[in-house]
């Protein structure tokens, strides 16, 4: 399984597992989703309007916090649901990180879309990238 559900004492955590960086950015975004919305109401998301997001930081946990900050902004901001990631290019180099991507989707339909929480934000709290068994693996705890 791409994401797990971890135990925490506040909050909820997910363990994100994937063969490449690409594959560790769509899961991410599946993982923010499944935290978000009613597993059933993911699918229900079309690709109606498209974001590009272009971002450079100093390391791969922070890609993957601004991702997710971008994800709940277009949330709370735009009422606007981006499960659809197309990545482009992304690049987890100490020093030198990378992510270029689309995210696609729709504004949110409460007859369509049934939300489960608020997430508030994706914190940095034990973040860490790690190679795991030929792949990456990474912990994500996120505020709710």
């Amino acid at each position: 399984m791409p994401f797990e559900f971890l135990d925490h004492t506040a909050d909820i955590g997910v363990r994100i597992t994937a063969g490449s960086p690409t594959e560790l950015m769509a899961e991410t975004v599946r993982a923010f989703y499944a935290i978000l919305m009613e597993e059933e109401s993911i699918p229900r998301v079309e690709a109606r309007e498209e974001r590009t997001l272009d971002r450079s930081a100093p390391d791969g946990e922070s890609i993957l916090v601004d991702l997710l900050g971008e994800l709940i902004y277009r949330f709370d901001a735009e009422k606007l649901l981006l499960p659809i990631i197309m990545v482009e290019e992304v690049r987890l180099d100490p020093g030198a990180s990378r992510l270029r991507a689309r995210l696609r989707g729709e504004r949110f339909d409460p007859a369509r879309h049934v939300l489960r929480t608020e997430v508030k934000a994706a914190t940095y709290h034990d973040l860490e990238i790690r190679q795991s068994g030929g792949g990456l693996s990474v912990d994500v705890i996120f505020d709710l």
